[in-house]
């Protein structure tokens, strides 16, 4: 798989779903393109302050020294500026499925422009980074959604499940990328099975009580 039909095909997604949203009215153009800038913004300052911080976290072989920069300089900082960018979208009282279906394409347009990135600047790992960063990157971004839409119901009718939801995406965030990094690629499916999972809970909007006790 060469790196032009990898790179072209990591748009598809974020493009379909832009296209089913529009024509569903599901998603409205203005709305839409301005949370695709403002991912593209996220993942371009994500990028910045990796490179300004990277120097703090030297490089080396201890287990230390490659935890920290994959859940710091990678899982952290990608989720802050993926929380900052969600957030005018899902802070503002609007219904689930809405919240989701632009959670949903904010994830999708991650993955794509970060999987471009690679494709300029790391190729040698772009193929295992297109089958694995975008379902990191849209269940990520539909738990974020839920846990910033589960704050309009107060703090006395959140889960336990939603109050966890940042700390619990960030923390599989980084061990996806450590086990990337440090070429322990086992820990990256679990991380993977991991987010999946908690997508697929975000997605429902809601998590069962005897769920909820297993977490």
């Amino acid at each position: 798989m060469t790196i032009v039909p990898v790179a072209l095909l990591s748009l598809l997604p974020a493009l379909f779903w832009l296209w089913k949203g529009l024509s569903t009215r599901s998603l409205r153009a203005v709305e839409a393109l301005s949370l695709m800038a403002l991912t593209l913004i996220s993942l371009i300052l994500a990028s910045v302050t990796r490179e300004l911080l990277s120097p703090l976290f030297p490089a080396g072989h201890s287990w230390v020294s490659q935890v920290l920069p994959a859940l710091v300089l990678t899982a952290l900082i990608e989720e802050i500026f993926r929380f900052l960018s969600l957030l005018p979208f899902c802070i503002a009282p609007r219904s689930w499925p809405a919240s989701r279906s632009l959670a949903l394409l904010a994830g999708l347009s991650f993955a794509s422009f970060e999987t471009l990135a690679y494709a300029m600047l790391s190729p040698s790992r772009i193929v295992l980074r297109f089958f694995t960063a975008l379902p990191i990157h849209v269940c990520a971004a539909l738990c974020l959604a839920l846990y910033l839409s589960s704050r309009q119901k107060g703090a006395p009718e959140r889960t336990q499940f939603e109050k966890a939801l940042l700390p619990l995406v960030i923390l599989v965030h980084g061990f996806y990328e450590l086990g990337l990094t440090a070429t322990l690629i086992p820990i990256s499916f679990i991380a993977l099975a991991v987010c999946v999972r908690l997508g697929l809970y975000a997605w429902k909007g809601s998590i069962g009580e005897e769920e909820q006790q297993r977490w």
